[in-house]
């Protein structure tokens, strides 16, 4: 990603502008979930794009695209500089960036296992344990998920910053619904169901040991 905000970067002081930066986003959501012994949701979902901010004649200009081909990232850029030499018909004073030491760096979330590392299959054999678990406690509707969003960044600037950053949150949950005479009862565990996504690895997944509690979120149910 690194070579893609700084080429949109070259792009965009080659057309004219007197600073440029450039923010690469890659996002990717995963889903799975089971119930009532059958797969019910099965998501993996991918965007990405390339935003280019520039000054050019002492105003602000911004252009974007998703398609991160050359072609396209020169092209933002272009469009960033002429739209920011269109602003600057329309200022009084033009824009002056504060004298900041530029940003060499990454960061990355800590993890014992990367999620990434986790087959499907046995990600849907962990849910559909944990649903037979509960079904065997006769309720009338079991679900089991667990969801993965991964995003990565970079940031670069033609002063010299150059930032990365990837960041992986993970959750899983259970949720039990009984009928009885007084109605229809719902239970879930940790707290609500497909929990709370939390800034960790797969390790949180072993750590909420969904297939122990599956039995007794479905026995309060």
């Amino acid at each position: 990603m690194e070579d893609l905000t700084k080429l949109a970067v070259d792009a965009a002081i080659a057309a004219g502008a007197s600073y440029a930066d450039g923010r690469a986003v890659d996002r990717r959501r995963e889903r799975a979930q089971v119930k009532n012994g059958s797969v019910e949701a099965l998501s993996d979902r991918r965007s990405r794009g390339v935003g280019v901010r520039v000054i050019a004649d002492g105003a602000w200009g911004f252009a974007a695209c998703a398609e991160l081909s050359e072609g396209a990232l020169r092209d933002a850029a272009g469009r960033a500089v002429e739209l920011a030499r269109a602003a600057a018909t329309t200022m009084d004073e033009p824009v002056k960036l504060a004298d900041v030491e530029p940003v060499v760096g990454s960061d990355a979330t800590e993890m014992e296992i990367d999620p990434a590392d986790v087959p499907l299959d046995d990600r849907i054999a962990l849910l559909m344990e944990c649903d037979r678990l509960m079904r065997a406690e006769d309720v009338e509707v079991a679900s089991a998920s667990v969801n993965v969003l991964r995003t990565t960044k970079h940031f670069t600037s033609s002063e010299g910053a150059s930032i990365g950053q990837e960041r992986v949150e993970i959750g899983g949950g259970l949720e039990a619904t009984a009928v009885g005479e007084c109605g229809a009862c719902r239970r879930s565990y940790p707290s609500s169901h497909g929990g709370q996504n939390m800034t960790r690895g797969w390790e949180l997944i072993d750590e909420l040991d969904l297939t122990s509690h599956a039995q007794r979120t479905a026995a309060e149910a």
